[in-house]
Order: structure tokens, then sequence, then C-alpha cells
């Protein structure tokens, strides 16, 4: 990817360790959840590995994920950072003072911002645990505090996590063996330019065949004997959602099942897939799991999928099907705009809007599709909806029905949003879709 690319070659030419951190955590805040995990494991290694600049790391990083505590990546480094190093951060120089206060309150404000995922607690409750060493008594009480509420947790990680850092915190028969089992951890050995130029080499040469190889050389493959896919949908919709049993596509090519209907987790879970859209004219071998099966994520349902160019273009062009009110109560009103069907692809561009008196803040619209609705969403134009229909906010769509003509595309959105006090949380399935489309 870009930002793998990048990373080898800040690495590669960076004057000095100062300016690879400065240029890594810069291209970290821009970049944002866009970051391969590969960069994370990097910038920790580098880290590690150079005490020369651990404090001047963590003073950055502490900053940043103060400023910036969405950018998860970058969060999730400044967390492992900041409880790697957190004793040397309160020691600090004249550049930046921190005390144990002002560390607590950040990863309070992390454990409990309605953003923070799954992992970025996870880190955050391991980065805790190492502070305990590191603090005093009062900073220890605290840090007690912030775990307590997780040890309830219906997450079983988080359950898990607090529950046995708290017992070790608590438990005076071990209390002697907590230093140990909470210690700075080793440096971690990061890949080498040497390895790098191998990659690179590796990825040339990829691309250069995938150059000789053109669109029409790709032929689908033919259906042999029964089923060969491995998906099983536990739990199918499609009677209820008005689908029929059809499971072949004459124009795909697939030999193995595509699984019917919403996934019951999609919509209680806003479980929402964002793989990118499949080549309908390359046969797949594998079960087609798009719109998101839930189910596929958890159990590690091996699904290749084909990437195609990005197909969201910054403007929706005039339509030939009417607008259709998705969506609207209390004073929030989203309506679909359509272009122009183009085969068995449908672009659509979300607009939502506000008539009460009071902006809706943190907001944002998923989308779940059958299975057999391959689905891409753009970056929306914003998280905040302006009152009194002042302005709007928007988010282009591209729906991809692989069973076209056999089954209709079947909508369902997941609102989430705050108006002053009120939380908005709401599943809805939107039934009036075109059925032309």
């Amino acid at each position: 990817s870009t930002q793998s690319t990048w990373g080898m070659v800040t690495q590669k030419y960076a004057p000095n360790r100062q300016w690879h951190v400065d240029t890594i955590l810069k291209v970290m805040s821009l970049a944002g959840r866009y970051i391969p995990e590969e960069v994370v494991s990097n910038v920790v290694s580098l880290i590690s590995s150079n005490e020369d600049i651990q404090l001047y790391a963590t003073q950055k990083l502490f900053l940043a994920t103060k400023k910036e505590p969405t950018k998860i990546p970058l969060v999730y480094v400044g967390m492992w950072s900041i409880g790697e190093f957190g004793d040397i951060l309160i020691q600090g120089n004249q550049d930046l003072q921190v005390t144990e206060d002002d560390i607590l309150n950040l990863f309070s404000s992390i454990l409990k911002h309605p953003l923070t995922t799954l992992i970025g607690k996870e880190y955050a409750l391991n980065a805790l645990a190492k502070l305990s060493t590191k603090f005093s008594q009062s900073g220890v009480s605290i840090i007690k505090k912030l775990m307590t509420p997780f040890t309830q947790s219906i997450e079983t990680e988080l359950q898990q996590r607090s529950c046995e850092y708290i017992s070790i915190l608590e438990n005076t028969q071990v209390s002697s063996l907590k230093d140990g089992l909470l210690k700075r951890m080793p440096p971690l050995e990061s890949r080498t330019i040497d390895d790098n130029e191998e990659v690179e080499a590796e990825v040339e040469e990829q691309e250069e065949e995938d150059e000789q190889v053109t669109p029409q050389q790709i032929q689908p493959k033919n259906n042999q004997g029964s089923n060969t896919g491995t998906q099983s949908s536990l739990i199918d919709l499609d009677n209820i959602l008005g689908g029929s049993n059809t499971n072949n596509n004459t124009n795909t090519g697939n030999t193995g099942s595509t699984g019917g209907g919403l996934s019951l987790l999609e919509g209680i879970l806003g479980g929402i897939n964002n793989t990118p859209v499949n080549n309908p004219n390359i046969g797949n071998t594998g079960s087609t799991g798009g719109g998101g099966n839930l189910l596929e994520g958890i159990f590690g349902s091996n699904n290749t999928t084909t990437p195609v160019n990005p197909i969201i273009q910054n403007n929706v062009p005039q339509s030939s099907s009417p607008p259709i009110v998705a969506y609207e109560q209390d004073g929030l009103k989203i309506v679909f705009q359509f272009a122009p069907k183009d085969g068995n692809v449908v672009l659509l561009n979300i607009v939502s809007t506000n008539s009460t008196g009071i902006p809706i803040t943190n907001y944002t619209v998923l989308m779940a599709v059958p299975p057999y609705v391959k689905l891409q969403m753009a970056m929306s134009s914003g998280n905040e909806v302006p009152p009194n229909n002042s302005g709007s906010v928007e988010q282009k769509v591209k729906l991809m029905n692989t069973l076209n003509g056999q089954k209709p595309i079947l909508v369902k959105i997941k609102i989430d949003g705050q108006r002053g006090s009120e939380t908005i949380a709401v599943v809805h399935q939107v039934n009036n879709f075109p059925p032309n489309l």
C-alpha cells in the first residue's frame, strides 16, 4: 500500500531518528485509520529499540493522542508508548511537563470516547496495568477505578483483562511478581532496509505480471460438480425479507454458495462489510459474502475478493429514478438520490438533513445489505448535521446486485448520533427501495 511504501522510504532516507519520528507521526495523523498494522509495528519497534528518542517520541505521542483521540492507529501507538515509558514522560524535560493526573485524565477520556475501538480499549487497559508499577499509590487507586467498570463488560476480552489486572494489583500473594509481569518489554526487531528492498522487488515483479494480463485474458471458471463453497449461513432471513432461494448466478460462474438474506447480527450490531466489489467477470471458487457476513469475520471464513478501481465519484449525476425518503423521524430526514443505473450497479447519494433547532453531532450512517449485494461506502462529508435544515451531510454509496433480475436490493441502515442530551441509535429497514434498481 501507499502507507507501507511511505514507511520504507522514511526509514531508508531519514537523516536522523527525531526526523523519522516527526514524519511518521505527521503521516499517521493525516492518514488516520488507513495506516496498516505493519506501520504501527515498525513505529513501536523504532521507539523501543532506540533509547535516545523514547522520551521525545512519548512526549509527541502524548500530545498527538490528546489532540486527536479518533485517529485509531495513532492512539494505539500512543497508549503503548505511554504505558512503556510513562515514568520518563513524568520526569520529562524543560520542553514538556506531564503529571500522573494528566496521563490518567487522557486514559479516562480515551476509554469513555464513543469512537474508541475494542482494540483501543485493550491497549489502554494494558498500558494502565504497566503504569501501575510506575505511579504513586494514589495513581494506582485511580487506575483501579478506571479498570473496574470493565469487569462487567459484555466484551469477554475486556472483562477478562480488567479482572486479571485488578487481581494482580490487589492480591498481595502475587504483588512480588507484579514488577516482573509488568516490566518494560524488550526491544522489538523491525524489518531491515534489505528486507524491505526484497519486498519492493517482489511487489514490482508482481505488478509487471499483472500488467501483462488484460481483462480479456481472464476467463470465468466453469462450475464442476457440487458446490465447493465453505460458507454456511447460520441465520438466513431470505424468507422474512422476501428473497428467493435461488443461488445460481449465470453471470458470475461462482462454484460456492451465495448465502441469502441479511445477517441478523449485522442488523443488531451494525456489522458492515466495505470490501471492494468483485469484478463480475471473474469466476470465484469460494462463497460470496458481499454486504458483510459478521459470522465470517468471527470464524475466519476464507473469502477471496478481487479489488477494483475506485468507483465512488465526487458527484452523483442526475438520476433517472426519483429520490426516496429512506428515513424521517423526529426532525431527521434521510433521502436516497440515485444516479442512472449501469447494468447491475447502482450509485446513490445519502443526504441527511435536520429540521430541529439542535445540531446532531457524532453522526454516522452505516448500511447493511444481503450477501448477494456488494457494497462500497465513501467517507461522509461530515459528522454534524446542522439545525433548521441549514445544511446537510452527504455520503456516496455503490451497490452491485450479483443476482440482478433474480433478487431485489434490500437495504438496512444504522443511524447513530447525539442531539443535545438525546442519543440517536436507530436500525431501520428501507422498504421503499425502487424495484427497478
